[in-house]
């Protein structure tokens, strides 16, 4: 091989040296052979020399354009020659000699490159094989190449080197890639491992075949399997009750030869079974997932035993109230029949005493009838009360536009407001979409509270509205007055049933009237409080659908 990379110095000594053997050979020839002999012996001899110098031709052809960089180093490591390839890529111009380019020289000077050892070891074992090193270019560049190293042996000694080269930049390149990618990959994989074992979920996945390829903790603790025990094994033979196997099995076949299934791709309500054999419910949803040309199911699993457990609770208490609702609406018809009866006619009693016996009374009497009329009109008043209270939400109560302004007309006309007190209604007004009666109901007691309860004498009740900013669709209403004003710590009481702030015998009233629009409110879905401090008057919100919205009936409030 070395023959086929020769110097041109080398090769030309050679043919110098045909020559003369060729003359020495002539002249020999003349003195012993007949010149016939002599011209066929000289134009063999002449034939050979062209071939050999095709030959160096063709050789030197294949050196110089070669992939990989070769060059040749003599016994003392100076470069004799090298191939386009290597000039290219120590950036050495092809009219530069090589002379003065030692093998040393090509290393880079950086402390972790040790050419010396390299070189060393070349002249002691005979080889360098695929050795990494950085290259210093002759324009100061370093580049990563992979170099081996066969030395030429002449004699039993060492006459220099064949050194071939090999950029691996771009191999490195790819390389650092390859390695970035890997360390992205396995950051991912430990950051999806994080939200898989963080998920509230149990996280199961199955290949084709069934079996569990992934499971996190939260299905640890839903089936009782550690992750290290289940994965491998069949899904249908682990966590699906028997009765639900053969029914598995007919629906994996099925998606296997059709693509379709009943139960991919949505939630759904079925049984799981525990490793210790306890059959529980589940909530499941599974995804097909395609990858590399193979199916994968990505299970998650949530344990419904507690919100089963709540659900039983709670239709259990929702069929408890219904039934006291319905006690409560006998209650109300009973306390209408059997009670109202009595008092009608203990009033027709006491009116008929009253009239036959008037003489008969002096002014104590007479204050003693007074105050039995009032008892038993105060009594009929708590049971239409009742009545009316029980009845709220078991109508139908049928939403429809509603012109406030003109509502309130007929409220403040039915009120038949004193004189010292002036209402006052804004001309804005807007249009409700709600229940006519509920509304005139609403309105009617508020003003009609705030009128009964007015201690000044230029008494102002005043009505107001916005839209509301926490309810989209609703208005946000008041009823503002001067009276007395309502202390802090009865403003929840004042709507509760039956409650009242003054003693029956000073005012006459049921403490029905602000639970009941309290009820009615809540029915539309609307929000009420009050604002009030003693003695500073009280301003009554609440909040109102401007457009339809639902009405939930008593038995689901």
């Amino acid at each position: 091989m070395h023959s086929l990379v020769r110097s041109e110095a080398y090769r030309e000594r050679e043919a110098n040296q045909l020559r003369q053997v060729l003359l020495q050979l002539t002249t020999s020839l003349e003195g012993s052979i007949s010149h016939r002999r002599y011209e066929q012996e000289l134009s063999e001899r002449i034939r050979y020399a062209h071939e050999l110098d095709v030959s160096h031709a063709r050789y030197r052809d294949l050196y110089e354009h070669v992939y990989d960089a070769i060059l040749m180093v003599d016994d003392q490591g100076e470069v004799v020659s090298l191939n386009k390839a290597a000039r290219n890529l120590l950036a050495v111009e092809e009219s530069s000699p090589s002379s003065g380019l030692h093998f040393l020289d090509l290393f880079s000077l950086r402390p972790d490159v040790k050419p010396q050892e390299r070189f060393a070891t070349l002249q002691r074992e005979g080889v360098l094989s695929r050795v990494r090193c950085t290259l210093q270019r002759r324009d100061g560049q370093e580049v990563e190449v992979e170099l081996s190293a066969t030395a030429i042996i002449k004699a039993g000694t060492y006459a220099g080197a064949r050194v071939q080269l090999r950029d691996i930049t771009d191999e490195l390149a790819a390389e650092q890639r390859q390695a970035q990618l890997l360390l992205q990959l396995q950051e991912n994989e430990a950051r999806t491992r994080t939200i898989l074992e963080s998920a509230l979920d149990g996280v199961i996945i199955v290949n084709e075949e069934g079996l569990i390829e992934e499971w996190n903790a939260m299905a640890q603790e839903i089936f009782g399997w550690a992750r290290a025990e289940i994965l491998g094994k069949s899904l249908a033979e682990t966590i699906i009750p028997p009765h639900f196997r053969e029914a598995h099995g007919k629906g994996m076949r099925r998606y296997h030869q059709t693509g379709v299934s009943r139960v991919l791709n949505q939630r759904i309500e079925i049984e799981g079974l525990h490793q210790s054999g306890r059959v529980f419910p589940i909530e499941l949803s599974i995804v097909p997932v395609h990858l590399d040309k193979r199916t994968f199911f990505s299970a998650f699993v949530r344990d419904i035993t507690q919100q089963k457990a709540e659900m039983a609770r709670r239709e259990a208490l929702l069929s408890e109230l219904a039934q006291a609702n319905e006690e409560l609406k006998d209650f109300a018809y009973i306390v209408s029949h059997d009670l109202k009866a009595p008092l009608r006619a203990i009033s027709s009693l006491a009116h008929w005493i009253e009239d036959d016996y008037a003489e008969h009374f002096d002014d104590g009497g007479k204050e003693q009838m007074r105050l039995l009329q009032g008892r038993v009109q105060r009594m009929q008043d708590l049971i239409d009360g009742i009545l009316e209270y029980s009845r709220v939400g078991r109508v139908n109560l049928q939403p429809e536009s509603v012109p406030l302004t003109a509502l309130l007309a007929e409220v403040l006309e039915a009120l038949d407001v004193p004189a010292h007190i002036e209402v006052i209604v804004p001309p804005d007004l807007p249009t409700l979409e709600m229940n006519r009666t509920s509304l005139y109901q609403i309105f009617q007691n508020l003003i009609f509270n705030a009128i009964r309860y007015m201690d000044k004498p230029a008494g102002r009740v005043e009505l107001g509205w916005k839209p509301d900013d926490a309810q989209t669709g609703y208005g946000q209403f008041w009823v503002k007055d001067n009276g007395p004003g309502i202390d802090p710590r009865f403003h929840e009481r004042i709507f509760r049933i039956f409650q009242t702030l003054q003693p029956r015998d000073k005012l006459e009233a049921t403490g029905v009237g602000l639970s009941i629009v309290r009820k009615l409110v809540h029915l539309h879905q609307g929000r009420i409080w009050v604002e009030s401090q003693t003695h500073q008057g009280s301003t009554f919100f609440l909040t109102l659908p401007l457009q339809g919205v639902p009405i939930h009936s008593q038995s689901r409030s």
